[in-house]
Protein backbone atom coordinates (compact mmCIF):
# COMPACT_ATOMS: atom_id res chain seq x y z
CA UNK A 1 0.00 0.00 0.00
CA UNK A 2 2.98 2.45 -0.53
CA UNK A 3 1.58 3.74 -3.31
CA UNK A 4 -1.53 4.98 -1.74
CA UNK A 5 1.11 6.54 1.03
CA UNK A 6 2.78 8.25 -2.79
CA UNK A 7 -0.94 9.64 -3.83
CA UNK A 8 -1.37 11.72 -0.53
CA UNK A 9 2.51 13.40 -0.56
CA UNK A 10 1.44 14.07 -4.45
CA UNK A 11 -1.38 15.13 -4.16
CA UNK A 12 -0.19 17.08 -0.59
CA UNK A 13 2.88 18.68 -2.51
CA UNK A 14 0.62 19.61 -5.67
CA UNK A 15 -1.89 21.83 -3.82
CA UNK A 16 0.83 23.62 -1.96
CA UNK A 17 2.52 24.70 -4.40
CA UNK A 18 -0.88 25.74 -6.15
CA UNK A 19 -1.99 27.06 -2.74
CA UNK A 20 1.04 29.23 -2.28
CA UNK A 21 1.59 30.11 -5.92
CA UNK A 22 -1.77 31.65 -5.48
CA UNK A 23 -1.26 33.16 -2.08
CA UNK A 24 2.08 35.11 -3.74
CA UNK A 25 -0.57 35.94 -6.98
CA UNK A 26 -3.56 37.38 -5.05
CA UNK A 27 -3.97 40.15 -7.87
CA UNK A 28 -4.03 37.36 -10.26
CA UNK A 29 -6.51 34.83 -9.00
CA UNK A 30 -8.78 37.75 -8.00
CA UNK A 31 -8.41 38.64 -11.80
CA UNK A 32 -9.55 35.28 -12.89
CA UNK A 33 -12.68 35.44 -10.28
CA UNK A 34 -13.75 38.66 -11.99
CA UNK A 35 -13.25 37.03 -15.47
CA UNK A 36 -15.12 34.12 -14.45
CA UNK A 37 -18.40 36.31 -13.02
CA UNK A 38 -18.13 35.31 -9.76
CA UNK A 39 -20.68 37.62 -7.79
CA UNK A 40 -18.30 40.73 -6.61
CA UNK A 41 -19.59 39.79 -2.81
CA UNK A 42 -17.76 36.32 -3.66
CA UNK A 43 -14.82 37.37 -4.53
CA UNK A 44 -12.85 37.72 -1.47
CA UNK A 45 -14.36 34.40 -0.15
CA UNK A 46 -12.81 33.01 -3.52
CA UNK A 47 -9.64 34.66 -3.73
CA UNK A 48 -8.82 34.28 0.11
CA UNK A 49 -11.10 31.00 0.48
CA UNK A 50 -9.46 28.52 -2.16
CA UNK A 51 -5.63 28.68 -1.82
CA UNK A 52 -6.24 28.03 1.99
CA UNK A 53 -8.69 25.29 1.60
CA UNK A 54 -5.59 24.01 -0.94
CA UNK A 55 -3.06 24.67 2.01
CA UNK A 56 -5.54 22.69 4.53
CA UNK A 57 -5.80 19.17 1.70
CA UNK A 58 -2.05 19.69 1.63
CA UNK A 59 -1.49 20.18 5.11
CA UNK A 60 -4.00 17.15 6.14
CA UNK A 61 -2.98 15.08 3.45
CA UNK A 62 0.51 14.51 5.47
CA UNK A 63 -1.43 13.78 8.58
CA UNK A 64 -2.87 9.90 8.19
CA UNK A 65 -5.60 10.94 10.49
CA UNK A 66 -6.91 13.53 9.06
CA UNK A 67 -7.13 12.43 5.28
CA UNK A 68 -11.04 11.77 5.57
CA UNK A 69 -12.02 15.43 5.57
CA UNK A 70 -8.90 16.21 3.70
CA UNK A 71 -10.77 13.78 0.60
CA UNK A 72 -13.73 15.34 1.34
CA UNK A 73 -12.65 18.83 0.91
CA UNK A 74 -10.36 18.22 -2.04
CA UNK A 75 -13.78 16.41 -3.70
CA UNK A 76 -15.63 20.13 -2.88
CA UNK A 77 -12.49 21.83 -4.59
CA UNK A 78 -12.35 19.59 -7.60
CA UNK A 79 -16.15 20.34 -8.37
CA UNK A 80 -15.51 24.51 -7.93
CA UNK A 81 -12.60 23.89 -9.96
CA UNK A 82 -14.98 21.95 -12.41
CA UNK A 83 -17.46 24.74 -12.40
CA UNK A 84 -14.99 26.98 -13.36
CA UNK A 85 -14.05 25.34 -16.22
CA UNK A 86 -17.55 25.34 -17.08
CA UNK A 87 -17.72 29.16 -16.60
CA UNK A 88 -15.08 29.69 -18.83
CA UNK A 89 -16.00 27.39 -21.65
CA UNK A 90 -15.57 29.39 -24.92
CA UNK A 91 -13.71 32.31 -23.10
CA UNK A 92 -9.64 32.45 -23.40
CA UNK A 93 -9.15 32.65 -19.57
CA UNK A 94 -5.83 32.18 -17.41
CA UNK A 95 -6.89 29.37 -14.62
CA UNK A 96 -3.78 30.44 -12.56
CA UNK A 97 -4.21 27.10 -11.21
CA UNK A 98 -0.73 26.93 -10.19
CA UNK A 99 -0.63 30.93 -9.71
CA UNK A 100 2.19 32.49 -11.92
CA UNK A 101 4.47 29.39 -12.62
CA UNK A 102 2.07 28.24 -15.65
CA UNK A 103 0.40 29.77 -17.75
CA UNK A 104 -2.64 27.79 -18.98
CA UNK A 105 -5.90 28.86 -19.92
CA UNK A 106 -9.30 26.69 -19.01
CA UNK A 107 -9.82 23.61 -21.27
CA UNK A 108 -9.21 20.34 -21.79
CA UNK A 109 -5.64 19.95 -19.63
CA UNK A 110 -7.60 21.57 -16.91
CA UNK A 111 -10.06 19.23 -17.27
CA UNK A 112 -7.59 16.29 -17.18
CA UNK A 113 -5.90 17.41 -14.72
CA UNK A 114 -9.00 17.43 -12.35
CA UNK A 115 -10.00 13.77 -13.27
CA UNK A 116 -7.06 12.63 -12.35
CA UNK A 117 -6.91 14.09 -8.69
CA UNK A 118 -11.02 12.47 -8.77
CA UNK A 119 -9.32 9.62 -9.34
CA UNK A 120 -6.35 9.36 -7.27
CA UNK A 121 -8.89 11.21 -4.72
CA UNK A 122 -11.25 7.86 -4.95
CA UNK A 123 -8.44 5.14 -4.29
CA UNK A 124 -7.72 7.13 -1.49
CA UNK A 125 -11.16 6.99 0.25
CA UNK A 126 -11.66 3.67 -0.84
CA UNK A 127 -8.91 2.61 1.16
CA UNK A 128 -9.00 5.38 4.06
CA UNK A 129 -9.34 3.12 6.72
CA UNK A 130 -5.49 2.45 6.69
CA UNK A 131 -2.55 4.68 7.93
CA UNK A 132 -0.68 5.16 4.67
CA UNK A 133 1.95 7.48 5.78
CA UNK A 134 2.42 5.65 9.27
CA UNK A 135 4.60 2.75 7.28
CA UNK A 136 6.63 5.47 5.71
CA UNK A 137 10.65 5.99 6.75
CA UNK A 138 11.78 10.26 6.17
CA UNK A 139 13.78 8.75 3.51
CA UNK A 140 10.42 7.54 1.39
CA UNK A 141 9.10 10.77 2.55
CA UNK A 142 11.07 12.39 1.08
CA UNK A 143 11.67 10.40 -2.18
CA UNK A 144 7.82 10.84 -2.65
CA UNK A 145 7.67 14.36 -2.54
CA UNK A 146 11.00 14.67 -4.92
CA UNK A 147 9.23 12.53 -6.91
CA UNK A 148 6.37 14.91 -6.92
CA UNK A 149 7.92 17.79 -7.56
CA UNK A 150 9.99 16.02 -10.67
CA UNK A 151 6.44 14.54 -12.05
CA UNK A 152 5.43 18.56 -11.47
CA UNK A 153 8.59 19.87 -13.45
CA UNK A 154 7.47 17.76 -15.91
CA UNK A 155 4.22 18.49 -16.36
CA UNK A 156 5.45 21.87 -16.78
CA UNK A 157 8.13 21.62 -19.01
CA UNK A 158 5.18 19.91 -21.60
CA UNK A 159 3.10 22.40 -21.25
CA UNK A 160 5.86 24.70 -22.06
CA UNK A 161 6.91 22.68 -25.15
CA UNK A 162 3.24 22.46 -26.20
CA UNK A 163 2.61 26.17 -26.10
CA UNK A 164 5.69 27.01 -27.91
CA UNK A 165 4.86 24.45 -30.79
CA UNK A 166 1.05 26.40 -31.10
CA UNK A 167 2.47 29.60 -31.11
CA UNK A 168 5.23 28.45 -33.85
CA UNK A 169 2.25 27.24 -35.28
CA UNK A 170 0.33 30.18 -35.13
CA UNK A 171 3.17 32.13 -36.52
CA UNK A 172 3.41 30.23 -39.87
Amino acid sequence: MIYLGFIQLFIATLFLISSLYKWINLGEFRTTMKELKIPKPLIPFGVFGVPLAELVVSVSFVIDRYTFPAELLLFALLISFGWSVYRARGKHLECNCFGSISEEEFGKTTVGRIVVFFVLGILLFVNRNIQHLATFTLQMFLISIITSLGIFAAYLTAMVLYQFKQSAVKTN
